[in-house]
């Protein structure tokens, strides 16, 4: 069986075998989503609980999103996980194992659907991440939109090597983003790299993956490995990757580094402009993940 070729194709396979639920009122994401979703873990059984998928999405003041948003649907029980992993429960460990013993590493590709359409300059001053249906995963307790299924790729200066984790994302503007990479985390270690060499550092904060690339950015594997490897082997077969803007895929332009969702590029100088930013995604069928 073939790995699924984006998050849509994933999801349908989750409503399939009964893993989702499909909202189709107006939800709001500042208040309501995310506490929504977080009452089956209140003492639900672990096999009655599902992925939510939200179709009309509003913030707090009104504000109607084209986007529909999508919750729990990487792991929210280990039966969702298992599907992502298109593998049985029992098997998990040891194909995990073997993902990360044999990695297959990602190919490039010219296109990508993601890059579609672009936002930059004054449009990404003006509206940008605004566009996008970022929850408030926390309400009380967040101080604003977070968003929670963003992974964040970088490379190694030195070596060259990507690497993608899992970090919250702070919506600080339009045209700014803000990220926590905790002293042992890659993104860390490249960030002091380039600060040591006084050279920005090249962010892409990647939102829509298929699971399997979102659960080996979550995954602690060895420093010399790659997550793209990683999830490659996982499933069995390589990655399409595409250097700059895509939906697994990944490639360099211009000094630029994107992917499926939304861009960053911060200075290690810690002096953040957004003249070299841009946010991209397709012009269709565009579905944005939170946890």
């Amino acid at each position: 069986m073939a790995y699924y070729r984006d998050v849509r194709e994933y999801l349908n396979a989750l409503e399939a075998a009964g893993k989702l639920v499909r909202i189709k009122q107006p939800i709001n994401k500042d208040t309501e989503m995310h506490p929504l979703v977080r009452l089956q873990y209140r003492g639900l059984p672990e096999e009655h609980r599902r992925a939510f998928f939200f179709e009309k999405v509003i913030d707090i003041k009104g504000r109607s999103f084209e986007i529909p948003v999508a919750v729990a649907c990487y792991a929210g029980n280990l039966d969702i996980y298992a599907l992502g992993m298109q593998c049985k429960k029992e098997e998990i460990y040891d194909k995990w194992t073997r993902a990360q013993s044999y990695p297959v590493e990602p190919v490039e590709v010219r296109s990508a659907a993601c890059q579609e359409r672009v936002i930059s300059g004054n449009e990404l001053e003006q509206r940008g991440l605004d566009m996008l249906p970022v929850p408030i995963s926390t309400p009380g307790f967040d101080n604003g939109p977070y968003t929670t299924s963003s992974h964040f790729v970088t490379r190694d200066p030195e070596t060259g090597q990507y690497n993608m984790g899992n970090y919250r994302g702070q919506i600080k503007a339009a045209d700014r983003m803000g990220c926590y990479a905790g002293n042992f985390s890659g993104l860390r270690t490249h960030w002091n790299k380039c600060q040591a060499r006084k050279q920005p550092l090249e962010v892409a904060c990647v939102i829509g993956v298929p699971p399997n690339l979102s659960y080996a950015a979550v995954a602690r594997i060895a420093p010399e490995l790659s997550e793209f490897g990683v999830a490659g082997a996982s499933l069995a077969s390589r990655l399409s990757w595409r250097g700059a803007k895509a939906s697994i895929y990944l490639y360099r332009h211009n000094r630029r580094l994107s992917s499926k969702g939304l861009f960053r590029l911060v200075k290690a100088s810690g002096k953040d402009r957004s003249a070299n930013s841009l946010v991209t995604w397709p012009t269709k069928d565009w579905v944005f993940l939170s946890t």
